[in-house]
């Protein structure tokens, strides 16, 4: 994330998936490529979002690093 974010910004996720050549899913044309609002974060921090499977399927947000003010 940028050091600095103007408090009217939001972060969202969002996902746009191509499989198998032309295959395309986009944005609410499935569960996972619904846009996903990330609360919590700080300007500064350097994060990371993988997609889980398994049970509990989704996306998993993993805060690498965050810069001190």
């Amino acid at each position: 994330m940028p050091s600095v974010v103007g408090t009217q910004y939001s972060l969202v996720l969002a996902t746009t998936i191509r499989t198998f050549g032309v295959h395309l899913l986009r944005e609410y044309e499935s569960g996972i490529t619904h846009p996903l609002m990330v609360n919590g974060w700080r300007a500064g921090e350097e994060i990371e979002f993988t997609y889980r499977l398994g049970e509990k399927p989704g996306f998993h947000l993993e805060r690498i690093r965050c810069q001190d003010r």
